[in-house]
């Protein structure tokens, strides 16, 4: 299990150090970050930063990102040179004598945040225990970060089969903020949440997200149609697609595949863009920067609902040993595994030759009632994992079983 520090920071200029007590022990710092990092040997860490620390002209957000990063290194306040800063567009209205303003929505924070935590956790690609501290955030930014990194979190869970543990700390408050280092002031490091996130959970809860309250989730993502070229067909392909993984139709899954990986592409190439936001700057007075890229939220939940969906090794036309893997690997412990496994137990023992037969045709021979056939219905499908005897296709080579769709058309309706 790999483990990290994660935590949002303000403007910490004028920080002093004073005394952080957590578990038994004692550190004299300047961040309840760094306490962190002392007191439980962990090396890496990440430190979110505002944009708005940004209070001079810069031409491009690389630029702007360089001095922010600039700016707090001169504080020496960090310890590490390894410690990682992400520097996330901010908004708001700061200055007294000189007024300096970026704009933009505040979503865009939280974007920035989802889509780097994921980035980073497929790097880490490990079980993962991540300290989250909330202790220096202030204003949107504790509850945004939070947020953001619990969907990075469901969403890495979901598509990796992995495991992750926050924890989520915050010290006792501190005002006024003492003018010189005082070790005489003690501030105890509090433990206020603890969350964790399992594979087949994770899934589960990414998916239920779009299916429950469908209609109204859709009036809410028509609204960011225009920003990454997704229709309503395609938030109605990712619906059943979601109603499927809920209830262990995989094959379902894999006969879309091709569509859920291409709407995919549209959302990753609209949140790269969150690597180096457009901004304008005018240097006028008061001094504004103007974020050019506008971002719902909704724009990461549909991306983690579909990295999470395309994550599923599978295909059209899929082997039953495959899908035993991905039943263990999502379904564990579940109702949906007992559904699963039975119908997968109950083909294993036919008699299937290597050409794609109706599975009714090789259940019943020639009792098959054959007007039947391509007929299905929503309770028959889930009662039978999707692998519904007048839909389902069936052949052996190999030493294995292939299974696929012949009426895939029919079997979408009912979903």
């Amino acid at each position: 299990m790999s483990e990290l520090i994660i935590a949002p920071w303000g403007n910490p200029e004028n920080w002093k150090k004073v005394s952080y007590l957590y578990d038994g022990k004692k550190c004299v710092t300047h961040a309840c970050t760094l306490a962190l990092s002392d007191m439980l040997s962990i090396k890496n860490i990440v430190v979110i930063l505002s944009s708005t620390l940004m209070d001079k002209p810069a031409n491009n957000y690389r630029e702007l990102e360089d001095k922010v990063k600039e700016k707090i290194k001169s504080t020496n306040i960090l310890t590490s040179n390894e410690i990682k800063l992400w520097v996330a567009p901010g908004i708001g209205r700061f200055g007294k004598d000189k007024v300096y303003i970026h704009k933009g929505s505040i979503d865009l924070y939280y974007n920035y945040v989802y889509y780097n935590t994921l980035i980073l956790f497929n790097e880490i690609n490990d079980d993962i225990k991540l300290h989250l501290d909330l202790t220096h955030g202030i204003n949107y930014m504790p509850i945004m970060v939070r947020e953001a990194i619990e969907l990075a979190a469901a969403t890495y869970a979901a598509a990796n089969g992995k495991r992750i543990e926050i924890i989520i700390y915050n010290s006792d408050p501190l005002s006024p903020i003492p003018k010189q280092d005082d070790p005489s002031i003690e501030l105890n490091i509090n433990q206020v949440a603890n969350v964790k996130f399992k594979p087949y959970e994770s899934l589960n809860e990414l998916l239920t997200r779009l299916t429950l309250n469908y209609d109204f989730n859709i009036f809410r993502w028509s609204r960011i149609s225009n920003q990454n070229s997704v229709s309503k067909d395609d938030i109605e392909s990712i619906y059943k697609a979601s109603k499927a993984g809920e209830m262990g139709l995989l094959l379902v899954i894999g006969s879309i595949m091709g569509k859920l990986k291409d709407i995919k592409g549209r959302v990753d190439d609209t949140l790269k863009k969150l690597l180096e936001p457009m901004i304008e700057c005018k240097i006028d007075d008061p001094l504004i920067f103007d974020y050019t890229l506008k971002l719902k939220k909704e724009v990461s939940l549909l991306h983690a609902i579909l990295h999470a969906l395309t994550s599923i090794n599978i295909e059209a036309e899929v082997k039953l040993s495959t899908l035993k893997e991905l039943n263990e690997k999502f379904y564990k412990n579940t109702a949906v595994y007992s559904i699963l496994s039975n119908e997968l137990h109950c083909i294993c023992n036919l008699d299937i030759n290597n050409q794609y037969t109706l599975y009714a045709e090789l259940k019943y021979g020639e009792e098959f009632d054959k007007t039947k056939e391509g007929r299905t219905d929503q309770r028959t499908l889930y009662a039978h994992a999707g692998l519904e005897e007048n839909v389902t296709l069936l052949r052996r080579d190999d030493g294995d079983i292939y299974l696929k769709y012949k009426y895939i058309d029919n079997i979408l309706e009912q979903i």
